[in-house]
């Protein structure tokens, strides 16, 4: 398995001209996928597909975590403490199968997700509002 600040130095060198807010949005996005994937393997009983599936997701997690920049202050740690929490809760369906455990995961990356997705829209938003400003002057 890659060290997540590995990983996270990859994926910060191949993305160095995407705009980092939608490759965050995407990560979400397929966070969101592969617990929806997970779910519907355990109810299959295809339990290898659902240790592939959450392994993933912890694994973006950990990344996650190891990008944080502690610095900046309450949302850095807030963050985190979620980050744990959910990567918890999948260790916790990895045992437990549970479909409930999974719902709660998705709950909270849906509510991460929606809300770095306006943060990312509002900062789209922004940066072309004063790009037109700057053409118009």
């Amino acid at each position: 398995m890659t060290n997540p600040l590995q990983a996270y130095a990859l994926a910060d060198r191949s993305v160095n001209t995407e705009d980092k807010g939608k490759v965050l949005v995407k990560v979400f996005q397929v966070m969101l996928e592969k617990l929806e994937i997970a779910k519907t393997a355990i109810a299959r009983k295809d339990y290898a597909t659902k240790c592939r599936e959450l392994s993933k997701i912890t694994t973006a997690l950990e990344v996650l975590i190891a990008s944080l920049d502690m610095s900046q202050g309450e949302m850095a740690g807030n963050l985190q403490r979620l980050y744990g929490y959910v990567m918890a809760q999948i260790r916790e369906a990895h045992v437990t199968l549970s479909p409930r455990t999974i719902d709660g995961c998705k709950e909270i990356l849906t509510l991460l997700h929606d809300g770095f997705a306006k943060a990312n829209d509002n900062k789209a938003k922004a940066d072309t509002d004063a790009h037109r400003k700057l053409v118009t002057a």
